[in-house]
């Protein structure tokens, strides 16, 4: 038994209390059997609650290709990040090698599924340098010789295919496609046909995710572009009720995820912007919405970063890369204007990807003191010399892509990450995509070695552990603030603690006291995971001096008593160590552990000062 399968048993049968507890662990080991059944023989396609199969079938109307292709929009080049270029120049040679026949596949299938969805060949189009329009149809077409009927093939993923459908769309928005266009429609619209009658439903345990504002999303634009109104108003109605289902008030997607917020913003302003082109009124309800998620974006990011902009909560997608987010689009542009203008008019007469000049869209002065989202558990700290998140997710929340990270934080220091999400670098069900949810895998505290919510791998937080989430109280702003943060998540314990972690943030840096509420002796280890480049060494016996590449200089002082450890370099078996900026990297960190065992009730403060 691996130690992720010890770890999981631990936490079915150990952690409950009482008879209804051992109940809850049956059923949960139950759903466990379920969800590999399905998995190893498969299951019938689930079509969301609003949708109906004589709906979908009734869509896939008789149709007659457009004459010819819209004239294509004159963007000039983008300035493509190197990193950003480099990966799509990978993919490009992979490419290159799966049509030559040597190319052999990785042990990730995202790793495929990326190759066959053409945002590596959009990114390049963007460059205006990197690929002719010549290569880009050839591109295509040969993808469609070779695969275009291959409805076995990964390639076919569901997922996959809405990718694809967006971003042919848009590189031949950009690319007069020429002699290839009838073979385009022709395949574009088997595969929405396809796409259409196995849309991903509802995931494990209940409530969508964003793969299905996916589908909407890939359905919505090739319906526009080939002239089928069954796709599109599939594709409408997906978007119109996921946006209700998944998207907060406050415009967050509710699944922890700090880079798939940018995705799924991004996939409602392709949305928003065909429709408008369109005249689509439908569509324009989303336009307030829309407005809340751009500002929600902003939320994450932190002007004075370059390379790090945006503390990586959660998951990590290949699809596209932060990479994406970057010169090379106008993205950011429309974020800075939807945060500062009440009531903002979403402006798609240019594509979100298309850059431009971003003198409007330059940031303004940050107001000191909390900007906080109760209602989707974000919380941000705008300080004179340093910013910090915090999150706790709110209760009954999707968590497909979400972390054991209540009460985690990060912190940057003049522009400079110091203490930061280690995000996720693989989807895949071993040890290290396993390990990359765990609770010291984030900035938070674990008891007694338990997780302070139980999930199965890959699948979603498992509904009978969450335990009510967390309660948050927010106070204070200008030179101090407090920030405290009830975490349910160990009351489910044989012997039951709360725990409670609080914020103390002031002009000088930040205490994070946790307090536990118990009986008997336990185990509480507290992680702190720093950025790549910030050297740490040894200050007394409780606290550190850290070093920025910049010469900042910050202490971290922790609660004397504890056994202090430190993790260089990541291994699989266990957290820490290592970082991911992207999906499918690993840099590798220093991770700062602090072990007590001691009597409950205990309060521990570790100080940040900078």
């Amino acid at each position: 038994m691996s130690a992720s399968e010890r770890r999981e048993w631990r936490n079915y049968w150990v952690t409950r209390r009482g008879l209804a507890g051992s109940w809850k662990a049956s059923l949960q080991a139950a759903r466990a059997v379920a969800v590999w059944a399905r998995r190893r023989w498969g299951r019938p396609a689930v079509v969301p609650d609003y949708l109906s199969a004589a709906e979908i079938r009734a869509a896939c109307e008789p149709w007659a290709p457009p004459a010819g292709p819209p004239a294509p929009s004159r963007v000039p080049p983008a300035d493509v990040p190197k990193s950003l270029r480099e990966w799509a120049e990978g993919y490009e040679d992979r490419f290159r090698r799966f049509l030559g026949g040597s190319l052999q596949r990785s042990a990730d299938p995202e790793d495929y599924w990326t190759l066959h969805q053409f945002g590596w060949l959009l990114a390049l189009v963007l460059a205006g340098d990197a690929v002719s329009a010549e290569q880009a149809r050839e591109y295509a077409g040969r993808w469609i010789a070779s695969l275009g009927g291959a409805v076995e093939d990964p390639a076919w993923r569901t997922f996959s295919i809405s990718e694809r459908l967006s971003n042919w769309t848009h590189i031949f928005q950009l690319v007069d496609p020429g002699p290839l266009w009838p073979a385009l429609c022709e395949n574009m619209r088997a595969q929405a046909i396809h796409l259409a009658g196995r849309l991903e439903g509802q995931v494990e345990g209940g409530g969508a995710n964003n793969h299905l504002i996916n589908n909407g999303r890939g359905l919505y634009l090739a319906g526009r572009v080939l002239g089928l109104e069954g796709l599109t108003r599939i594709g409408r109605t997906i978007l119109l009720r996921e946006a209700e289902r998944q998207i907060t008030r406050d415009g967050f997607l509710d699944e922890g995820s700090s880079h798939y917020q940018l995705i799924v913003t991004k996939d409602y302003l392709e949305a928003l912007a065909a429709a408008r082109a369109s005249g689509d009124a439908e569509m324009e309800v989303l336009a307030p919405r829309l407005a809340a998620m751009l500002r929600a974006c902003a939320f994450f990011r932190d002007d004075l970063v370059e390379e790090w902009p945006i503390p990586f909560i959660g998951d990590i997608s290949p699809d596209p890369p932060p990479g994406f987010f970057g010169t090379a689009t106008r993205f950011w542009d429309l974020a800075r204007r939807a945060s500062s203008r009440a009531g903002l008019v979403v402006d798609t007469s240019v594509p979100w990807f298309a850059a431009r000049d971003g003198a409007d869209g330059a940031p303004g002065p940050t107001a000191p003191g909390w900007l906080s989202y109760p209602d989707s558990g974000y919380y941000r700290w705008n300080g004179a010399r340093y910013v910090a998140w915090s999150h706790a997710r709110r209760r009954g929340a999707p968590r497909r892509h979400a972390h054991n990270d209540w009460g985690s934080f990060e912190v940057h220091v003049g522009g400079e990450p110091i203490v930061i999400d280690p995000g996720r670098e693989s989807y895949r069900d071993r040890e290290t995509g396993y390990d990359c949810r765990l609770t010291l895998a984030q900035n938070a505290v674990a008891v007694d070695g338990f997780e302070q919510a139980v999930y199965l791998k890959r699948d979603l937080f498992v509904p009978e552990y969450l335990d009510g989430g967390a309660d948050v109280e927010c106070q204070g702003g200008g030179e101090a603030g407090r920030l405290s943060i009830r975490i349910r998540g160990y009351e489910r314990l044989q012997e039951p603690v709360v725990h409670t972690r609080t914020f103390f943030l002031d002009r000088d840096g930040m205490t994070v006291a946790d307090a536990f509420a118990g009986r008997g002796e336990h185990t509480l280890t507290a992680a702190f995971h720093l950025h790549p480049d910030v050297q740490c060494a040894a200050d007394g016996d409780c606290a550190f001096r850290l070093a920025t590449q910049h010469g900042k200089r910050i202490r971290l002082a922790l609660t004397p008593g504890g056994a202090l450890s430190l993790k260089r370099g990541g291994s699989p078996a266990t957290p820490g160590g290592y970082c991911s900026t992207e999906y499918g990297t690993r840099r590798e960190t220093t991770t700062i552990f602090a072990e007590y065992r001691q009597a409950l009730p205990l309060t521990l403060e570790h100080r940040i000062l900078l």
